[in-house]
């Protein structure tokens, strides 16, 4: 059975990157899929361009075959895809999912709305919580029913994206480094209906926002989309640029983290509130912002961070050095920082002192650890 899959199931990736090598997993034509593979496809259909490792059941009706990636780099949105796998349904005629692993550049919902026209289709952990307090009491049911099923984005760089036809992806940041992970697949009905109705109670969120800016007659903050001369987040040199211009703005380690990625992307985009408040949450440094906005020449006044806010990024910055997921860090830091003496707190000061155990505990996300927003 493995013979057929690996002589049947061979992916199509052959466009070049003129610049570095790596092969281009995306296309703007083709949502929801990698180097011309899309959900759906049949087996037969794709190119003997290269060999897949040796497939393998993972379960009793599924199959699961990984892209040989000996000494091959890809391109996903600038990023290295470097393990890139396929999965198929009994009968085993059909991709039924599509998995990548990436490092070396965050990508935001903001590409991926403009690459595949999915504008308004997008939510991240930012979306969700709006749609939540807005619409506590319905929206909080959908948000927690797919929560218990790991659908939701949780962390500050996560997001998903969902068309019409079900046709999903969900993409998790995994660490400062920016090691992710992107999943697609076509989501159930049920699932499905239950985003639809976190994308109208975001809907209703925004509108509301901008009938209140008008009734104080405020326009909001605003740059022209596109603004930033030389911003191209689908640029074969994307990556590159990011993280030289971080290092021009004051990073140590010359690396442009997921916030400070997301932060120009907010900036670049005309999100102006939205890359104010990564600055006045003490994700990205004032000096490190400002020096960012006068680099694309746009006019804009950032507030200093409080004490408090630099206080619970730090850290939370210390317990992912530490290994901790990026969401259980940052509930994590909340409780230390505004609750010390809370069971959580006490872990996180244990796990600070380098306590193993304690480590361990905040990175499984216990119940006390969810921080109450």
């Amino acid at each position: 059975m493995n013979k057929i899959f690996i002589a049947a199931i061979l992916l199509a990736l052959t466009l070049i990157s003129g610049c570095d090598n790596r092969k281009k997993l995306t296309s703007t034509s083709i949502p929801f899929s990698i180097g011309g593979i899309a959900l759906g496809a049949a087996k037969n259909s794709l190119n003997n361009s290269n060999e897949l490792m040796a497939c393998s059941p993972e379960s009793n009706n599924k199959a699961k075959c990984y892209v040989n990636d000996t000494n091959v780099q890809y391109d996903f949105f600038g990023a290295n895809a470097h393990l890139v796998s396929v999965q198929l349904y009994a009968p085993y005629t059909n991709i039924a999912e599509i998995s990548i692993a990436i490092k070396g550049k965050s990508i935001s919902k903001h590409e991926i709305e403009s690459a595949w026209k999915l504008n308004g289709k997008c939510l991240n952990s930012y979306d969700i919580d709006a749609s939540h307090k807005f619409d506590s009491e319905t929206s909080g049911y959908f948000a927690r029913t797919l929560k218990e099923f790991n659908l939701l984005p949780i962390g500050a760089g996560d997001f998903i994206c969902l068309a019409d036809d079900n046709s999903f992806i969900k993409y998790n940041q995994y660490s400062d480094k920016t090691e992710g992970s992107v999943d697609i697949y076509y989501l159930k009905d049920v699932f499905a209906n239950n985003y639809r109705y976190l994308f109208k109670s975001k809907s209703a969120y925004d509108n509301a926002k901008n009938e209140i800016s008008k009734a104080f007659a405020k326009k909001p903050e605003k740059t022209e989309i596109n603004r930033c001369k030389g911003y191209n987040p689908n640029g074969e040199e994307h990556g590159k640029q990011m993280d030289k211009l971080a290092l021009d703005a004051g990073y140590k380690d010359a690396y442009a983290d997921k916030y400070f990625t997301s932060f120009v992307s907010e900036l670049c985009t005309g999100e102006i509130d939205d890359a104010k408040e990564y600055v006045s949450s003490g994700y990205v440094p004032i000096r490190t912002a400002q020096f960012t906005a006068k680099h694309f020449n746009i006019s804009i006044q950032f507030a200093e961070p409080s004490a408090k806010a630099l206080k619970i990024e730090e850290t939370r910055y210390s317990l992912v050095g530490l290994g901790i997921c990026q969401a259980c860090a940052g509930n994590a830091a909340m409780y230390a920082v505004e609750k010390p003496e809370s069971e959580c707190g006490k872990l996180v000061a244990q796990a600070l002192s380098g306590n193993k155990n304690a480590i361990k505990a905040i990175d499984e996300f216990p119940s006390f650890c969810e921080w109450k927003y």
